[in-house]
């Protein structure tokens, strides 16, 4: 069972794939507390990892036929996590890991208008306690122009791994936050020495749409 496997340690991999941010919610849908158990803004049921976000958006990505933001995967993307990614709604967007996750935090996130955004990772809920590292997240390059992103400012995502010391229990994103989307975090929770993996479950193919009107290049959150 889910809950059995959280409750020892674990890998936590979150796409968020399962919110399904497409047409029907005009391309945007809070993440909130969808990975704790709980609903995304769309009504959308999650699974709970013992994680809550705030101030989080999940964003649909243009795939082949679908033209609903300024960001994708485009044509490399991991298998299954290729139609929807996160942005932030606020400045700090707070992800809260209630069981504390340790050693390293990796995700892949694009960053084309060069925009200063740090990353904190705190020993406490909502970015309190003591802060056991901080980085300011480098810029990345503008697929706008290039096929492979599908004509994409927001693309290619790139990965980046943070090595820290300590249990951390909540990752803090500040800066300009509509300008930088992220996707595919992955942690292990604390206590762990042989983690079991957990992935989000299947999810459905999501349909192709028509362009929406949404905030173009180069914010991203509405």
């Amino acid at each position: 069972m889910l809950a059995a496997s959280l409750s020892q340690a674990a890998t936590i991999k979150i796409n968020f794939e399962g919110i399904q941010a497409h047409a029907a919610d005009a391309g945007f849908a809070s993440v909130g507390e969808y990975y704790n158990g709980g609903r995304a803004s769309n009504n959308a049921l999650g699974v709970d990892y013992g994680v809550s976000f705030s101030s989080a958006l999940a964003i649909c990505l243009n795939t082949a036929g679908v033209n609903c933001t300024e960001a994708s995967k485009g044509e490399v993307c991991e298998a299954g996590s290729g139609f929807t990614a996160m942005t932030a709604s606020g400045s700090p967007m707070f992800m809260n890991v209630a069981a504390g996750f340790e050693t390293t935090l990796s995700f892949f996130y694009t960053n084309p208008t060069w925009a200063r955004n740090s990353v904190e990772l705190w020993s406490g809920l909502n970015g309190t306690g003591t802060l056991l590292k901080t980085l300011v997240l480098a810029g990345t390059a503008d697929g706008s122009s290039t096929s492979a992103c599908l004509g994409a400012g927001y693309c290619p995502f790139e990965k980046i791994s943070i090595s820290f010391d300590g249990i951390a229990k909540s990752f803090v994103l500040a800066g300009e936050w509509d300008q930088i989307a992220i996707d595919d975090i992955e942690f292990q929770t604390a206590g762990s020495s042989d983690p079991s993996q957990v992935p989000e479950p299947a999810t459905l193919s999501l349909v192709a749409v028509a362009a929406l009107p949404f905030h173009r290049h180069p914010s991203l959150a509405l």
